[in-house]
């Protein structure tokens, strides 16, 4: 089969700000639905630009489409709860167009940011270049793909928890870690960051856009888990249980 015109960043961009404008529907969409969208069309717009890639950046770039179809999926599926379905109408009265214009210029360029190892990975994928570090390239990907699976159970435990209950989540990943999806979060972009290092190490511009979208969602990460922990709190606070829980686990994994 022969090569496919391969992507450029350019289009990728270009296309995490056509995924992304489904937030001028709904506020929360530019963070969840179409985070998750943009995902999976930057990761099938490579694997079908570069069809003939070697194993270890198709699996690289793979990552991020099954991240985002499931995250799409899951978030698809609570949209449909009609108590979040409420909360999400609330938010949305008190959001400006200038907010949401700001919010979809930000995200439209972080996406394609925190991509960029994988897609630097996928289009040196012949190359030699930094050839001394192509060794952390599978370790990354496991630590990757150890993530992903991390957040999909926590999302199905919390998931399955929450019918049954309205009170905080203490069983499972979550009796070790109170926000266990952002932790598998956090170590999937560290392991994207960690398998793509041999193609952007020796490129100033390419490593800046690596490190400014791996920090950029682990910074977001973190500052969402104190928020959280603020928020949770209040509301469980005087929740029988709810202080032993906070004295057995951690935030994250610290």
């Amino acid at each position: 089969m022969s090569q496919i015109l391969p992507p450029t960043y350019l289009k990728l961009t270009l296309l995490s700000f056509l995924t992304t404008s489904i937030g001028f529907n709904k506020f929360v969409f530019f963070f969840s639905l179409g985070y998750g969208l943009t995902m999976t069309a930057m990761s099938s717009t490579v694997l079908f630009g570069l069809p003939n890639l070697p194993l270890l950046p198709k699996l690289h770039v793979a990552a991020f489409g099954i991240y985002g179809i499931r995250l799409f999926a899951f978030l698809l599926n609570r949209w449909r709860i009609p108590s979040q379905r409420a909360k999400i109408e609330k938010r949305e009265n008190s959001v400006t167009l200038k907010s949401k214009l700001s919010i979809w210029i930000f995200a439209g360029l972080l996406y394609p940011a925190m991509f960029s190892p994988a897609w630097f990975h996928a289009t040196t994928a012949n190359s030699l270049c930094c050839s001394t570090l192509s060794h952390l390239k599978v370790p990354g990907l496991a630590v990757m793909y150890l993530g992903l699976l991390l957040e999909s159970v926590a999302d199905f435990q919390k998931s399955c928890a929450k019918k049954k209950s309205d009170s905080f989540v203490s069983t499972g990943v979550w009796k070790y870690s109170r926000h266990a999806n952002y932790l598998g979060e956090i170590l999937f972009y560290v392991g994207s960051g960690l398998a793509g290092t041999s193609s952007f190490a020796k490129s100033p511009l390419r490593g800046a856009t690596a490190l400014i979208g791996t920090i950029g969602i682990i910074n977001t990460m973190l500052s969402a888990t104190k928020r959280l922990d603020k928020s949770q709190a209040e509301k469980y606070g005087e929740v029988t249980g709810y202080k032993e829980y906070l004295a057995s686990s951690k935030p994250l994994a610290w």
